[in-house]
């Protein structure tokens, strides 16, 4: 039976009724004994839209802003895309004329990882479920800045062996020094052996917080606080080799450099170093690159495997 019926005239009433499964069934109003209305197979039950079947990329759309197919709709149906798990933040929406529907998406404003989901609704505003994740990976344009590029001022070349972004800085080691951008990549200041690199055939870099630079060379490991000039340590400092592929500084400060002579090692900010070689267990003393987990494992790359845990 309906309940709680609101009597809106002589003529007019509305009430809710149960559940029911889908179908025909009489309508009877009654008023205390006496009966009103009667009328057979009056009311029609509908069972809600089933869930979306899918959502694909319509066509391999990979743009900005991709127009995604859903599927296993009906025509009628008004289908709302939504972009979390819930299905209440909506993003787009239309009405099915067959059995899918195109909707494209609003663009992608960051890159990273997108999940969308869909629900069909009836016209009586029946819904279905949310549907499964639908997922986007996106990803900004590639821009290339090489030497002599209209609108840019130059990088010092166009061989580029690391780089690094840290507080809105670009850092770009060179086969011609370091290039340094605080404007995006619109224009760059390079530092070169005039400032102080220990060679202008500059490979990986890293910066940490404060902004202090650290730049692996082919005559050394060359460190500076902003980049106005550098300090450049070589074998004659304890390195194990003048040239150096790679840096790592951890949470402490401690400089971890991978060079052609194996690890170097400086607990004090590079006043001296202590080396690990294939005596301690390297692969090989010519380190390509380093990393340092947070509890010290130290793993490197090297033409003779990949050692790792090795500690000092």
């Amino acid at each position: 039976p309906c309940t709680s019926p609101t009597v809106l005239s002589s003529t007019t009433l509305t009430c809710t009724s149960s559940a029911h499964s889908a179908g025909n069934v009489d309508v009877i109003v009654t008023k205390g004994a006496i009966e009103l209305f009667s009328m057979s197979n009056y009311f029609t039950y509908v069972n809600p839209p089933n869930e979306p079947s899918s959502l694909t990329l319509f066509a391999g759309d990979t743009s900005s802003t991709p127009t995604i197919t859903v599927s296993g709709v009906a025509s009628g149906q008004t289908i709302k895309r939504y972009k979390d798990s819930g299905c209440t933040s909506l993003v787009a929406s239309g009405v099915a004329s067959g059995e899918t529907i195109n909707l494209t998406t609003s663009s992608l404003s960051t890159y990273g990882i997108y999940h969308f989901y869909a629900k069909a609704f009836d016209k009586f505003e029946q819904t279905s479920s949310c549907s499964s994740a639908f997922t986007i990976s996106a990803y900004y344009s590639f821009i290339s800045i090489p030497q002599n590029k209209t609108g840019f001022t130059t990088i010092a070349n166009n061989s580029v062996n690391g780089v690094v972004a840290s507080n809105g800085v670009i850092y770009a080691g060179t086969n011609g020094g370091l290039s340094i951008s605080t404007d995006g990549g619109a224009s760059f200041t390079n530092k070169t052996t005039i400032s102080g690199l220990g060679s202008n055939l500059t490979r990986k870099l890293f910066v940490d917080s404060s902004g202090k630079i650290y730049a692996a060379t082919s005559g050394g490991l060359s460190i500076s606080n902003g980049g106005a000039s550098f300090t450049n340590k070589t074998a004659s400092d304890g390195l194990g080799s003048s040239w150096v592929n790679s840096v790592y500084v951890d949470s402490s400060g401690v400089i971890f450099a991978a060079t052609n002579g194996g690890i170097s090692i400086s607990t004090n900010f590079g006043v001296d170093f202590s080396n690990l070689t294939t005596s301690q267990g390297l692969g090989s003393n010519t380190v390509r690159d380093i990393y340092v987990d947070s509890a010290g494992a130290i793993y490197t790359a090297t033409p003779g495997g990949l050692p790792a845990s090795v500690t000092p």
